[in-house]
Order: C-alpha cells, then sequence, then structure tokens
C-alpha cells in the first residue's frame, strides 16, 4: 500500500483516481453490453403500423387458451397417441404446426403466443391481418411473406368441437363459421367472401343493419407478398378497389364493432398502411448462375416487362418501373371464378361508401381482368396465380409440367424448381383420412382452383425458359 501511495499526495487523491478508472471500466463495459453481436442487426422498435397489427384487437375473441390447450382431443386417435405424451409446452407448438399457425420468436417457450393471434390478460385469442399475411419459408420469417400453411377451416371446426362439448357454442360467430367455409385448402382463404360477408352489414356509413340478402361464391385465394403493396395504384388481384387506408379496414366490420368504433380506428390504419409501403422484398437464399441470370433479363425484357414491370439489378441495366397493368381475361386465360364473384352491387357499395371517402376515390365498377402483379421477391411468394394452383416457377413457365393434383410438404422449399415442395400424385386420396393432412392437398379440378391460363411462356424455348428461370431467383 506505501508502494502504491508513493505517487499520491495523499489518500484522497488515491481514492480520486480510483474513482475515475472505475468510471472508465463502468463504461467500456456498458458499451460491449449495448454492441450488436456479429452478424446481428442493432434492435429497434417496430413499426407502429406492425404494433397495431400485434397489439390491438379489432376482431372480437375467436376462442380462449383453454380452447386452444383442449384442441388436441378432437384429433385422429393416432394424432392423439402422439401429443399425450408430451409436456404442455410441446404440445402447444405441436398444435399451433397443425393449423399452420406461426410462433412468435419474442414469446416465452411456456406461453408459446401466435403471431396470427391477439391473446389478451384473460386468455382469450384474437385474430388478426397476420394469421394470413405473416408465414415462413423453411421456418424463417420473412415481413409480409403470405401464411402458406395457415388450416383455418380446420381450426374452425375443431374450435366449434369442443366450445360444444364444453356447453360454449353460443356466439353468432361460432354458429356462422359452421355454415360459412374458411378455406378449402391449407394456405388458401376465403377472404375475399369474408369482406363480402361483412359490407352486407353496413350502410355506407359504417352502420350496423341486419344481415342483407347476398349471393356468395365461395372460393379459395392467395394472400398476396404484402411488400407488393407500395407499387400498386389499386389493390386486389383485379384492382378495382383504391389503394386507401379505409379500405384496409373492411376485414374489421365485424357486427361488434359499431360505426364509431371503426371511426376511432383510422388512425391507426394510416399507420398500418405505412408499415405495409414500407416493406422489401426478401432476396434469394439460394444460389444463383450470374452468367444465366444477366442472359435472363433479355429474355425477361423483351418478353415480361410490358406486364409485370422492369427491375433495377445487378444482371442488367433496367430502371425499376411497374406499369399496373390490368391484363383481360379473355387474354391470361387464369381461372375467372375470382373476377365473377364479386357482384357489382359490392363494387358500387365500395364505391359509395366511407371507406373510399363517399366516392372520391377512384374504384372500377367492372375490372374485366386480373392486375400483372410485381416480381420482386417473386422467389418467395410460392404458389403461383392469385388461386395459389401452381407450386413452382418453373411450372408457371411450363404450363405442361404443372400438376393436376399436388400436396404441400410442410414448409419445405424448392430450390431447383423455385417455390413449394410438393409431392405430386394422381388422384386426391380415397376414403376416410385426417382432415388437416387432406386439406393439405391441392386439387387444381375443383371451383376456383384451376391452374391454367397464363401460356405466354409457350413461345420461348427451353434454353430461354432455363435462364428467365434463373434471372427470376434475383428480383
Amino acid at each position: 500500500m506505501m508502494r502504491r501511495l508513493s505517487a499520491f499526495s495523499n489518500d484522497t487523491e488515491f481514492l480520486g483516481y480510483v474513482r475515475i478508472v472505475m468510471r472508465l471500466v463502468v463504461a467500456v463495459i456498458a458499451m460491449l453490453v449495448a454492441m450488436p453481436v456479429c452478424g446481428e442487426e442493432p434492435s429497434s422498435s417496430p413499426h407502429p403500423g406492425l404494433r397495431h397489427l400485434r397489439e390491438t384487437m379489432y376482431l372480437p375473441e375467436s376462442f380462449d387458451q383453454t380452447t386452444f390447450d383442449s384442441l388436441w382431443l378432437t384429433w385422429p386417435i393416432e394424432a392423439k397417441k402422439e401429443v399425450a405424451k408430451l409436456s404442455l409446452s410441446e404440445r402447444r407448438r405441436a398444435t399451433m404446426a397443425r393449423y399452420g399457425l406461426v410462433v412468435d420468436p419474442e414469446s416465452s417457450p411456456d406461453e408459446l403466443n401466435p403471431i396470427g393471434y391477439i391473446v389478451d390478460h384473460s386468455g382469450g385469442w384474437h385474430m388478426n391481418c397476420l394469421s394470413c399475411h405473416q408465414g415462413t419459408v423453411e421456418g424463417k420469417l420473412i415481413p409480409g411473406v403470405a401464411n402458406q400453411q395457415f388450416d383455418l377451416q380446420s381450426l374452425t371446426e375443431d374450435v366449434a368441437t369442443v366450445k360444444l362439448f364444453r356447453g360454449k357454442l353460443t356466439k353468432v360467430q361460432d354458429l356462422g363459421a359452421l355454415a360459412f367455409p374458411m378455406g378449402s385448402t391449407s394456405g388458401t382463404t376465403n377472404a375475399v367472401m369474408f369482406g363480402v360477408a361483412f359490407v352486407a352489414q353496413r350502410t355506407p356509413d359504417m352502420s350496423v343493419v341486419p344481415l342483407q340478402r347476398v349471393e356468395f361464391t365461395h372460393h379459395d385465394m392467395d394472400a398476396p407478398s404484402w411488400w407488393h403493396y407500395a407499387k400498386k395504384s389499386g389493390i386486389y388481384i383485379d384492382g378495382f378497389s383504391p389503394k386507401h387506408h379505409r379500405v384496409l379496414m373492411q376485414f374489421t366490420l365485424a357486427p361488434s364493432n359499431d360505426r364509431d368504433t371503426i371511426y376511432s380506428w383510422e388512425k391507426d390504419f394510416v399507420e398500418i398502411q405505412d408499415y405495409l409501403n414500407s416493406l422489401k422484398a426478401p432476396k434469394y437464399e439460394g444460389l444463383i448462375d450470374e452468367a444465366l441470370a444477366k442472359q435472363g433479363a433479355v429474355v425477361f425484357r423483351d418478353h415480361c416487362s410490358s406486364c409485370h414491370g422492369t427491375y433495377a439489378t445487378k444482371y442488367s441495366e433496367d430502371v425499376a418501373s411497374y406499369p399496373n397493368k390490368l391484363v383481360p381475361l379473355d387474354d391470361v386465360g387464369t381461372d375467372r371464378v375470382r373476377l365473377e364473384s364479386i357482384g357489382p352491387e359490392h363494387r358500387q357499395w365500395i364505391k359509395d361508401s366511407w371507406m373510399t371517402e363517399y366516392g372520391k376515390q377512384p374504384v372500377i365498377l367492372d375490372p374485366q381482368g386480373y392486375v400483372a402483379p410485381p416480381l420482386d421477391g417473386v422467389w418467395a411468394s410460392a404458389p403461383y396465380f392469385h388461386n395459389g394452383a401452381v407450386p413452382t416457377l418453373e411450372e408457371v413457365l411450363n404450363p405442361e409440367k404443372r400438376p393436376v393434383v399436388w400436396m404441400r410438404e410442410n414448409d419445405r422449399y424448392d430450390y431447383e424448381r423455385v417455390g413449394l415442395k410438393v409431392e405430386r400424385v394422381e388422384e386426391m386420396p380415397k376414403g376416410a383420412m385426417d382432415k388437416a393432412v387432406k386439406r393439405r392437398y391441392f386439387d387444381t379440378r375443383l371451383l376456383g382452383k384451376a391452374n391454367r391460363g397464363h401460356d405466354y411462356p409457350g413461345v420461348l424455348s427451353e434454353t430461354e425458359r432455363r435462364v428467365l428461370l434463373e434471372y427470376l431467383k434475383g428480383l
């Protein structure tokens, strides 16, 4: 101690020196803790629009935690035997996997909250937009990618069974869900008709009225990639509706939400639309042959860009542009059920309503076709066409290769064909089978599910199709 003090005139001076050193050490430690781990992005607050989607309950409770934890009791015997051995946490994970629910990576192992539902303090589950619009590709969460595993129909049926057994099947929405199809295959949804049904219970100023007589053409749609929203001048596959934040509120029009409640959420949806506009297409994570991709850029420019736009990539000197081109149905030739399912009454209602500022926003009353979508991030947006009938890009470019019946192989990705990894089968399975498994099959012969049309690649040579596929990976 005497040796240590020899450089200082007294103990007070020495202690002051120690305090300075300690402050420097604490500051350095704080800096190191605050620095991101190598390879990780610095943490940041979520976009306000995303926070609304994740935290605000725009829809009433669908079911409670006890119901969710009992769903496995409705499964076939073999499936029940497997999950009966699991812990509660493991069983919840298996239940989410069965119905295609995406686990929130920020939730604790014990809670395993879903991204597509908001779980309130009482354990009530409230559906949000992310149930269909937030999925994964090979288990990786990609903002804005559609949930291609979600099986809302099986979930709805099993929830009703549990509620009936527990004597809780009393809500109008429970009874309505039993009669109103949610989607015939996993990964697709009857959401277009959800909107028609909600609107049929509203006056143009959003006041609730008894359900009006309306015709429903139930059919399935593939949820679009949200990162395309920024490029669009109109929304939905036929582009008939204006790109306006109020139109996005269409799916909050449950009868339990009165007019004033809907109005009170408008600011939220301004920020939600801003969030959609902020999303960027994900980069392809496989290998790209750059020489072939450069050749493919020429093929794309000559044969595809007039409808799908141009893209600024390292494979060409093109400037990014998107024409929002509506292609007549007789030209594109894809399934017509979606176009014809929305009658003129619904389109006119949208035009005359609060959602479009009572006609101030443009509405196309008779679109006559579909809008060719943007293609940036197309590698992650499988399956293809508005109804999700074609599992890979290779099959989009080669119509003769499109499978008639195919089955999803969970969340697996096909890097060779670029799209979903699927099993091709000759026919739908016969006889009794697990309904959740059966709904993983896609039969293109059913109403609204045709894989025909978009035959334009037929003029290309095999080599041109090959290089074009390589180019599409990099958009």
